[in-house]
């Protein structure tokens, strides 16, 4: 995992109060799984009830904003590397 996809999963750590394990953090590269886990992690660490789609449009906001990335080329298919370019 490089140096961009540790922070974006800080941010979004930070964004949603949640602690996301490295082991976890491995095998979530593509955006709908990472959206999907950060749902669980919400509802199993803070017992909220946050949306799937509300959590992946925050992390397609700081995709844009952070990284730069067209918001045209987000999808929840979106592979972090492989499709989005972060190391």
């Amino acid at each position: 995992m490089g140096l961009d996809t540790v922070e974006l999963l800080m941010e979004i750590e930070e964004e949603f109060n949640i602690k996301i394990s490295d082991e976890d953090a491995a095998g979530l590269g593509v955006l709908g799984d990472l959206s999907r886990h950060v749902v669980k992690m919400a509802a199993d660490q803070r017992q909220i009830d946050i949306k799937f789609e509300v959590v992946l449009r925050k992390i397609i906001d700081i995709l844009v904003s952070n990284y730069g990335i067209p918001r045209e080329k987000i999808n929840s298919m979106s592979h972090v590397v492989d499709d989005l370019g972060l190391d």
